[in-house]
């Protein structure tokens, strides 16, 4: 009967699917149209990615649904689709295709099939990565959560539900699917458990009238009814059941076997772990591997339920199981400020990536403190430039910089001057002290206050060629130029009160800056004296190009064509070259007068930066023969003015040091050296001659040392691997940046920017618009002639008020024509926010390029790496002001998680848990210790300790632990001695040689060398077999090499090398040494100068022996480098990954150039494998040295103007 049923279903002639929504005759329901649409878009997103699976609730709409979708492919171009359902299927129609679980998987994954329909058979089934799951129609709430939780979900991009609206069982379906809201469903919606409600659909069967599986009723549960248990619900609750009693999550360990020839039933036998207290459980004969590990599980339930264990088990359905089976510790961290917050965050770190946010940006609360008291007396610092043994070839005017209250004691600082550099190819321009030198208090005379605040306005104009102004009241600091020749008095320099300058002050040149014109007229009959120090200008114009004169040529007139000027050179003399460029010029009156010949004053240099050149500008050719009689002088002297353009960089080295001074003040009560907390406080961004990068090295090294011994102290019963996890949690980039958060106010402080003439705007600054002519008073602003006369600019609307009538004073213009410089007139006044057509209601309101210019000075963007590391350099900073207990006192400022450790005391304080001298170690133990006592030249207050260090893991027992635990402590003293070393001897040597030398000094092998060196191998303590030759074998080998190496450096007359560096020693000798370390600290109650006295008489000799600049001169990494740099190239990098080899600690290193692998390696450590792949890239580099050129053009593209060049050089440390 019922193959006859299926034939006619097969026989008979559906209709054809209509799937307009909107049509009388459509046959298709709005969800299954919504189900095509989805699937459409996906498909056309997706092209032969496309994957999908639908899941559904029977098998018979598993059926229709495949059907339907295959047969709709006009519009579903490439649907494959088959259904997974049940094994009913099979029972009710023995004869059709049906597709097991296997087939589904693999025809999915290879493409024959890419929607896949199924019920709930299929969770358990593992798939690939698929593009959506949509749920087609309803579940309910225990269904749902399975569905989650279920392997076939895991696969999906996206999981889509599909609900009707207004059918509230697919809405309670829905909220009950959503994991906020399930755990309310369960408790609220119903009292039961999940496992107590009669579902009357919990299988693929829809031909099924009622439910007839067996189930487990569970009376003893806490839930207000019984609870029922089906076999589909058994092997969930049974994991449960073993992950809780192993405290672990866990499977079902489940063994199948085939009962038939044909192997289409299986025997499931699950076996149990002894803490489930269970004997295996064995099933019956079943139809598929699943149904028999249901049954067996189902089986394992019920005797669980006769020992009344079930009923738990189902009243804790609805918990996660990671909180039945964690174990809770006690942890160090507990109690901390922040971390727990910080583990929150934590969570989110993986989630999305790291990069950087906006802080805000600290302003210098002097300057406006300043202005609380009056301008008058004012307090003079004269700018001294001393340049020693050297000369400067240029006159620069002595300045003299006036404070309304007294700058506290400014340390010298460096400007670099390229002009005094031996050879054009020197790198490092020559450093000129400046030193600012206080003197007496200046009273202002009142008819001259007027002419300080001009000649202020016009020094800022002048060094940033920007319309600058200030009001008299708002103004901070003044600028006033002593006397042509004038010198400090003899002996004043290293005096802290110079003599007064009141009669030094060259009021003359005050007074001829403040005029309201910018020039002055030429005086042509007397121009050999009027030329000295003097600025000539072609135009009459405050920025415009300007000269310096050499001489007068009279040799010359305007009707010469001089053949050494370039500019003239295709016009017939000098007047018709200014004939055919100049606007409206028709002529000199005097074609007789000699010429002026001529240099461009050059353009303001950023000298903060060792690295600082010209810049040549061959856009334009400069004029280097002028007309007197178009001719105008500056209202500043050349010597004035050369000075004036380092009042930028003068000013902002000394607004960093106030700057540390705030910075030392509010975060650190102004304990720590100002100077090197300058320097922690300046990233490398910010290009001035110094950063924190030297710092942050020393930073890092004590932190890790502090970290590591704090952690020994208060975890003990803790390994080498878990405390190198919880030190990750106070040393990594995150907690500093998280920390450096949490206390809110060292980001604020931290130096970025370049600081330069291009960057200077100084305090309380506007830039002039005409707009604001009616509300200035004339003393508040540079008008050059009337206000009254309006001028009709080009390209605006409306006349404008202009300066002088002429609209080329609103911006520094070049020779264009007239058209051109209109224009350039138009953008400035719509670059400054102001538009010509109408007049602001309030004209002194800050304008859009202002506006702009406040916000971007009120934040600053950090990366998260540059807050750390300005952490750790903070650190470094304070070590070199207070050596350890400042260190440490600035960690707790920092708010670094180790609250428990309030001084050194308190290692003392624990360290008799460590010494267990009650233990016997035994004659043969003692022995080696004390012969590791006389190889020291020091002895171990505790044997304990020194023969714990001795112990190989190999002969680790309860009584006599291994080294492991010292190592992890010695490995950080020894990184943390080392930097320390280096830093005091070459301190002053760039960040990249010192990471280098400590990469080479504490190498595994170079410590390995050390200790075969100092006969430490021969006294380790182990039980392996296969380390006895290993060791032997290695200490011949490298004491070989150290001969011959020694042989060759006195034949050559060189310094011993690193003779170690191509063999690869067992990690236990490097291990050994830096247990041994750790044992001297420990043994000694943490005694610092212990592994000290041993460091400096053992250690340090044999580093500075074998390894110094010269000797890392020959390093191939270092070789590159210099290579790269020499063609001012920066892309070059050395990239550390894991190595895909068998052994998962190898380390694989790339050179790359350009974004091109010149050399790859393989090693143990960082260390050797990039040293390999730099031996590689530099032995290609030689052999084709063309392909340098071919990949790099860096040497040919001109540096941004006025940018000085630097290299940031990144060299991999050593893995230790």
């Amino acid at each position: 009967m019922r193959s006859k049923l299926i034939d006619l279903v097969r026989a008979y002639k559906f209709p054809n699917l209509v799937m307009g929504p909107n049509r009388p005759d459509c046959n298709v329901t709005p969800k299954v149209i919504t189900l095509v649409n989805v699937l459409k878009g996906i498909m056309d997103q997706e092209k032969n990615n496309f994957r999908a699976v639908i899941f559904v609730h029977s098998r018979t709409s598993g059926k229709a649904l495949s059907d339907i979708l295959n047969k709709l492919s006009p519009m579903l171009p490439g649907m494959r689709a088959r259904a997974l359902v049940g094994i009913g299927a099979a029972v009710f129609d023995p004869n059709a295709d049906h597709l097991s679980k296997g087939q589904a998987t693999v025809q999915f994954r290879d493409g024959t099939i890419n929607t896949l329909i199924m019920t709930s058979v299929g969770y358990d089934t593992e798939l690939p990565r698929y593009s959506i799951g949509i749920l087609f129609d309803a579940f309910d709430g225990l269904s749902a959560i399975t569905l989650q939780e279920s392997n076939a979900r895991k696969g999906a991009k996206v999981l889509l539900i599909l609900t009707e609206k207004g059918n509230q069982r697919d809405m309670r379906a829905l909220a009950t699917h959503s994991r906020k809201r399930r755990r309310e469903s369960i408790s609220s919606v119903s009292s039961e458990s999940p496992f107590s409600r009669n579902r009357s659909r919990t299988t693929d069967s829809a031909d099924e009238e009622e439910d007839e599986r067996p189930y487990i009723v569970v009376p003893g549960s806490s839930t207000a009814m019984s609870a029922r248990v089906y076999p589909e619900e058994a092997p969930q609750l049974l994991m449960r059941y073993i992950s809780i009693k192993e405290k672990a999550p866990l499977t079902l360990n489940a063994e199948y076997r085939a009962v038939d020839e044909n192997n289409r039933y299986f025997e499931c036998t699950i076996h149990f772990l002894p803490s489930a207290g269970m004997e295996d459980v064995k099933s019956e004969a079943c139809p598929s591997k699943a149904a028999s590990r249901r049954r067996a599980a189902y089986l394992a339930c019920e005797e669980l339920n006769r020992r009344g264990l079930l009923g738990d088990l189902v009243a804790q359905a609805k918990r996660k199981l990671k909180s039945l089976t964690r174990a809770e510790r006690p942890s160090i961290f507990d109690g901390e400020v922040g971390v727990a917050l910080e583990k929150k965050m934590a969570k989110e770190r993986n989630k999305r990536e790291r990069g950087s946010k906006l802080y805000p940006r600290k302003k210098l609360d002097f300057w406006q403190d300043s202005l609380l008291h009056p301008d008058s007396p004012l307090y003079p610092l004269i700018i001294h430039l001393d340049t020693g043994d050297m000369v400067l070839p240029d006159t620069y005017r002595t300045l003299c910089v006036l404070t309304r209250v007294p700058l506290p004691p400014i340390r010298p600082f460096e400007l670099f001057f390229p002009e005094l550099n031996k050879s054009p190819d020197q790198a490092i321009a020559a450093p000129v002290m400046v030193k600012l030198l206080p003197c007496k208090s200046f009273h202002v005379p009142p008819e001259r206050a007027s002419d300080v605040h001009r000649y202020t306005i016009r020094l800022v104009r002048s060094a940033t060629s920007k319309q600058f102004f200030c009001l008299s009241d708002q103004m901070v600091y003044y600028f006033l130029p002593m006397k042509a020749g004038w010198t400090l008095p003899t002996g004043s320099v290293g005096e802290a009160l110079t003599p007064a300058i009141d009669d030094a002050i060259d009021w003359g040149d005050v007074e001829t800056a403040a005029s309201q014109n910018g020039w002055l007229p030429l005086d042509r009959r007397n121009l050999e004296d009027e030329i000295k120090d003097a600025i000539i200008q072609d135009r009459e114009m405050e920025f415009t190009r300007k000269y310096r004169p050499i001489r007068v040529r009279h040799d010359l007139t305007p009707l010469s064509k001089p053949e050494d000027s370039p500019r003239e050179q295709e016009y017939a003399s000098i007047l018709d070259y200014c004939r055919a460029k100049r606007r409206g010029f028709e002529g000199v009156q005097d074609e007789s007068q000699p010429l002026i010949e001529v240099d461009k004053v050059p353009e303001p240099l950023t000298r903060l930066s060792p690295h600082c050149r010209f810049h040549v500008n061959t856009k334009r050719i400069p004029a280097k023969y002028l007309i007197p009689e178009i001719c105008v002088k500056y209202c500043l002297s050349l010597s004035s003015f050369r000075t004036a353009m380092l009042l930028p960089c003068i000013m902002a080295r000394l607004e960093e040091r106030l700057l540390a001074r705030e910075c030392n003040d509010a975060l650190f009560e102004g304990r720590l050296d100002e100077g090197q907390l300058c320097q922690a406080l300046t990233a490398p961004s910010a290009m001035v001659g110094y950063d924190y990068q030297r710092l942050e090295l020393l930073g890092d090294s004590f932190l890790k040392y502090l970290a590591s011994i704090y952690l020994f102290v208060t975890c003990p019963t803790d390994g080498e691997g878990a405390m190198h996890v919880q030190r990750q949690r106070i040393i990594s980039n995150f907690s500093l940046k998280f920390h450096s958060d949490r206390i809110g106010l060292l980001p604020q402080y931290i130096q970025v920017r370049q600081q330069g003439p291009r960057q200077w705007w100084p305090p309380n600054f506007r830039i002039f618009n005409p707009i604001m002519s009616p509300v200035l008073d004339a003393k508040e602003k540079f008008i050059q002639g009337p206000p009254d006369p309006l001028v009709l600019l080009p390209n605006l609307g409306k006349p404008t008020a202009n300066e002088n009538g002429d609209s080329s004073l609103l911006l520094a213009t070049e020779e264009k024509d007239g058209d051109e410089r209109g224009d350039n007139v138009a953008k400035e006044l719509t670059a400054s926010g102001h538009e010509a057509t109408e007049p602001p209601s309030d004209p002194m309101a800050y304008s859009a390029r202002e506006r702009r210019a406040l916000e971007d000075e009120q934040q600053q963007d950090l990366g998260d790496k540059c807050v750390a590391d300005v952490a750790e350099a903070v650190l470094g900073a304070a070590w070199l002001t207070g050596q350890r207990d400042m260190a440490l006192s600035v960690c707790h400022i920092l708010g670094l998680p180790i609250s428990r450790m309030t001084s050194w005391g308190y290692l003392k304080d624990r360290a008799p848990e460590f010494f267990r001298d009650d233990v016997d170690i035994g004659p043969v133990s003692m022995a080696k210790v004390r012969a590791v006592e006389a190889i020291l030249g020091h002895e171990f207050k505790h044997p304990f300790v020194a023969a714990m260090a001795l112990t190989h893991p190999s002969r680790t027992t309860p009584e006599l632990p291994g080294y492991e635990r010292l190592e992890f402590i010695g490995d950080a003293i020894l990184d943390f001695l080392t930097v320390r070393m280096i830093f005091t001897r070459w301190g002053d040597q760039p960040e990249g040689w010192l990471t280098l030398l400590k990469g080479a000094m504490v190498s595994n092998a170079a410590l390995a060398a050390a200790g075969v060196e100092l006969g430490l191998h021969k006294y380790i303590m182990h039980d392996s077999s296969h380390l006895t030759p290993i060791i032997s074998a290695y200490a011949e080998e490298v004491t070989n090499l150290k001969d011959e190496d020694l042989a060759a450096a006195q034949m050559e007359g060189r310094a011993p090398g690193e003779y170690w560096v191509d063999l690869e020693p067992p990690k236990v000798l490097s291990d050994i040494v830096e247990a041994v370390v750790g044992a001297i600290y420990v043994s000694d109650s943490f005694d610092h100068t212990g592994y000290e006295d041993v460091f400096d008489r053992l250690f340090k000799p044999f580093f500075l022996q074998h390894i110094s600049l010269s000797t890392l001169a020959q390093h191939p990494t270092k070789q590159l480098f210099e290579i790269a740099q020499r063609r001012g190239c920066r892309q070059f990098e050395l990239v550390k990954s894991r190595a895909d080899t068998e052994l998962l600690t190898e380390v694989q290193c790339d050179f790359i150039f350009h974004g091109h692998i010149l050399g790859t390696a393989i090693g143990s450590t960082s260390a050797i494998a990039s040293r390999r792949a730099s031996a590689i890239a530099l032995e290609r580099v030689r052999a084709e040295p063309e392909i340098l050129t071919v990949l790099c053009q860096c040497k040919q593209v001109a540096p941004e103007k006025g940018t000085p060049t630097t290299y940031q050089v990144t060299i991999p440390d050593e893995d230790s």
